[in-house]
């Protein structure tokens, strides 16, 4: 049976909607993570020695201690080496979370989310891994434990957004606090309707703002332009069904809001370096 499908990893096994299991080396429980696949929650990384290399939808990332990383529902990622990484990693479902911290996540103006720690955030976060650890060793399948499990979640995505917080605002004074806004709300917008929005006139139109000034913003905050990253971003999706699935290049190109096969297939040279044939071989031959 053809492949159309990216493997996809569902939260299964747990009453509270939340996991947390234990990184060490290449003995990780979920072997699976060593294997391109996408998550269909949220899972924070935070080690205490070593390393892990990861391959986030075709962007390298290490991984290291005093480092918070989250990954988003649908990103595909691969763990590609574990250097000494020792750890944990808290899965959530996404329904556990407030809007106004999935708004938070969702406008990020950057692609990797990792939250880099004090030693005292540092130790918080790991204490607080450890009771959620504890409670479910005491209380297994407890109602009382789904609720007190929730709120030690929620205290440990609050802190991490805080923390967050901080550094886009930081940024934000650096970059000008208008053009950061305008450029998370251009991200969000992006990552929900790169399939059908292709244009820059298309989201000025959404924020009720002009090209020019919409191109302004988001150049001055990430040094690209509303076009590059409309491009980027669904580049990015193609090549992730190029090399996770079999369909042909037309079913994507079609699948992603191209109707010219042919202007797609010359999109795709001009973000990546190859057409999407020769991308495709390149990958398949490395695997």
């Amino acid at each position: 049976m053809a492949n159309t499908d990216i493997i996809l990893q569902k939260l299964v096994n747990t009453h509270t909607g939340v996991k947390v299991e234990r990184w060490v080396g290449n003995n990780v429980e979920n072997a699976e993570a060593f294997k391109p696949h996408r998550h269909d929650h949220y899972t924070c990384l935070l080690l205490e020695k070593g390393k892990i290399d990861i391959m986030l939808d075709f962007q390298p990332v290490t991984v290291k201690p005093r480092m918070l990383f989250i990954s988003y529902p649908g990103q595909v990622h691969q763990v590609i080496s574990s250097l000494g990484g020792a750890g944990w990693y808290v899965s959530f479902d996404s329904r556990l979370i407030d809007e106004p911290i999935r708004s938070t996540l969702d406008e990020s103006v950057t692609e990797v989310l990792a939250v880099l720690l004090s030693q005292t955030e540092d130790a918080w976060f790991k204490k607080s891994i450890a009771l959620m650890l504890q409670l479910e060793d005491l209380n297994k399948g407890a109602d009382h434990n789904r609720i007190v499990t929730h709120a030690l979640l929620k205290a440990f995505v609050y802190e991490a957004m805080i923390i967050y917080r901080k550094t886009q605002n930081h940024l934000a004074e650096r970059r000008g606090q208008r053009q950061f806004v305008v450029a998370k709300d251009f991200k969000k917008l992006l990552r929900n309707h790169y399939k059908t929005l292709k244009k820059p006139a298309d989201y000025a139109d959404q924020l009720n703002i002009s090209v020019n000034y919409l191109n302004a913003c988001v150049k001055a905050v990430t040094a690209n332009s509303v076009s590059e990253l409309i491009h980027r971003e669904v580049i990015a999706e193609s090549q992730r069904l190029l090399f996770y699935t079999d369909l042909d290049i037309k079913e994507i190109a079609l699948g992603l809001g191209f109707e010219d096969q042919k202007y797609f297939s010359r999109l795709f040279k001009k973000v990546v370096g190859v057409g999407p044939a020769v991308f495709r071989n390149k990958q398949l031959s490395i695997e």
